[in-house]
């Protein structure tokens, strides 16, 4: 009788394990091509383009009124008027935008003038206000955080999301 042979028996136990790994590598490569593929179809690896902000005064305003409910629910509370332009400044929309485009969200359309926040909002919340409160209108000036009362007349945007012209609702 033949007496068996070690080596050839772990030569043959080594070649079903890297058999085994290779087959294992190669299913997680055939994984991770099939994951590639299709980020590469819904164009994940597509050059971001970036768009441009050609606003009216009502977008601008809409806008700002967003971030300020984001900014609101996150904090818990509407900003301070010293620095809201500040801290509702990244909660604008503007990741498909350039700086200078996102920066034309708190500039009116012309570029000749700003928007300021009523400044006896802050530190309040929406809910417990009267929903034709202004809570941000167009200024002259093109500062940013610019704040005080709303003026008389001008475009605005109310608690309510709605933008007013012509009229003081606070």
């Amino acid at each position: 009788m033949a007496t068996p042979n070690p080596s050839r028996s772990r030569r043959r136990i080594v070649t079903w394990v890297l058999v085994l790994l290779g087959l294992m590598l190669g299913f997680w490569l055939w994984q991770v091509a099939a994951v590639a593929i299709s980020a590469k179809r819904a164009g994940f690896f597509d050059p971001q383009v970036k768009a441009e902000w050609t606003a009216d005064r009502e977008e601008n305003l809409k806008a700002l009124h967003t971030a300020m409910k984001l900014y609101m629910q996150s904090e818990g509370a509407l900003p301070p008027a010293e620095s809201w332009s500040d801290a509702v400044r990244l909660r604008l929309k503007t990741a498909d935008l350039t700086e200078e485009e996102a920066a034309k969200k708190l500039m009116q359309p012309d570029g000749k003038g700003g928007y300021g926040y009523n400044e006896s909002l802050a530190g309040k919340y929406f809910d417990d206000l009267d929903p034709l409160t202004i809570v941000i209108y167009e200024t002259e000036k093109a500062d940013l955080n610019q704040h005080g009362s709303p003026p008389a007349s001008g475009h605005a945007i109310t608690v309510s999301g709605e933008v007013v012209e012509n009229s003081k609702k606070d």
